[in-house]
């Protein structure tokens, strides 16, 4: 599959590249990311299309002319779940090669997230829907006491399942009005045992993100509002709206990095892309020509972005892929008897490497393990009683 190289200059000098030439004619729905940015997922004009190299091939998944309302993704991108619009929910534990149903009901599912280790599962409803989620991967489903009379358009989770957001009231879907929709975001702290109305206000919200610990969280509004983003740095108990530029449709969909520090959004009529690398507090917008802006995604590091698009009116669909190059921050913590060497996994390869004089350099061959609860790779080393420097290069 053939991959394309016009780009166009984007925000904060990234330039964004239009992946693979098949999806011209589509349109992707919906993208998802593993924590690298490796591993992607699509749902496109009805199928699913998967690929394991950053998009730069795709393949078509065995569960096509179907209406897909969402798709989430774990850390390592080989746990896939999808919800069916007026269907069931389906599966993939090997990086959707294959789909299974799950015994989920059939329901006009609009939304779907998952915990990084994709064991926790959580899904919304549109018109007069509620929340359902599966602490097993989908094995099973239970409805939560979430409100059943709301239109339930985006949803987000921690990345170990416990704190969720959910976006109740994006009235406009498919040009279809749900009046009876609490326009309003709820949180859970409890992996969705409960749920409480935050003091967000009321408005057509279209999407929400979280960061990996569940503090930081993203919302955009959708249409007929214009130019609205909030954030809170509290998991929800205050929203700030924050200088995001004028969207002159309402923002589609918003994604966030894992620190919750490089957030995008992007608007569909305008082309507009837009991208926070201070948590919101000021953002730098372009747009991507000749397309239609469905959604975004973001890696852990925030450095690589998607952006899927429809191909409506003489405009292009396809995934647009941004990166810019990493610069990880190492930590070093004591954690017992032993230290703890950290940094969120990076959208491009990097190896471990020390020294004793800052000047010879050797790479730790060490294989780091991936923290489930902050998307940090984590290497324990012994102390010693020398002096030790450590750095992240490529290879």
């Amino acid at each position: 599959m053939a991959a394309v190289l016009s780009g166009w200059n984007s925000v904060f000098g990234q330039t964004w590249n239009l992946t693979y030439t098949g999806f011209l004619t589509k349109q992707v729905t919906h993208v998802v990311s593993s924590a690298d940015g490796y591993m992607l997922a699509a749902t496109v004009s009805g199928g699913i299309y998967t690929s394991t190299n950053s998009g730069k091939t795709w393949t078509p998944d065995n569960v096509q002319n179907l209406a897909w309302g969402g798709i989430a993704s774990s850390a390592d991108g080989n746990r896939l779940a999808a919800a069916v619009y007026g269907g069931g929910i389906f599966v993939s534990t090997n990086a959707g090669a294959l789909w299974t149903p799950t015994k989920a009901p059939t329901n006009y599912w609009i939304c779907i997230a998952s915990s990084a280790d994709g064991s926790f599962l959580v899904a919304g409803v549109g018109t007069n829907g509620s929340i359902y989620i599966s602490p097993d991967a989908g094995a099973s489903w239970t409805q939560t006491t979430a409100p059943t009379n709301n239109f339930w358009g985006s949803i987000a989770s921690s990345a170990d399942g416990n704190k969720l957001v959910a976006a109740s009231g994006f009235p406009y879907y498919d040009g279809i009005e749900n009046p009876n929709s609490t326009n309003a975001i709820y949180t859970s702290t409890d992996s969705g045992a409960t749920w409480t109305q935050t003091k967000a206000p009321t408005n057509t919200w279209s999407s929400v993100a979280s960061s990996a610990d569940g503090s930081k969280l993203v919302a955009a509004v959708g249409y007929p509002s214009k130019g609205v983003i909030y954030t809170s740095i509290d998991s929800g108990a205050n929203w700030l709206s924050n200088s995001a530029p004028y969207a002159p449709d309402g923002w589609q969909s918003v994604a966030s990095s894992a620190d919750g520090v490089t957030l995008v959004a992007v608007e569909g009529d305008s082309m507009l892309v837009s991208v926070s690398t201070n948590s919101g507090a000021t953002w730098s917008s372009n747009t991507i020509p000749n397309t239609f802006l469905l959604s975004v995604a973001s890696s852990a590091d925030g450095n690589k972005l998607m952006a899927g698009s429809a191909g409506i009116g003489g405009r292009f669909g396809g995934v647009f892929i941004s990166q810019i190059k990493a610069s990880p921050q190492l930590n070093l913590t004591p954690t017992d008897t032993n230290l703890t060497l950290a940094w969120t996994v990076p959208s491009t390869n990097f190896v471990v490497q020390q020294s004793s004089d800052l000047i010879s350099w050797i790479d730790l061959t060490n294989t780091p393990t991936l923290n489930l609860t902050n998307l940090n790779n984590e290497l324990v080393l012994s102390p010693t009683n020398s002096t030790g420097f450590f750095r992240l290069s490529t290879p």
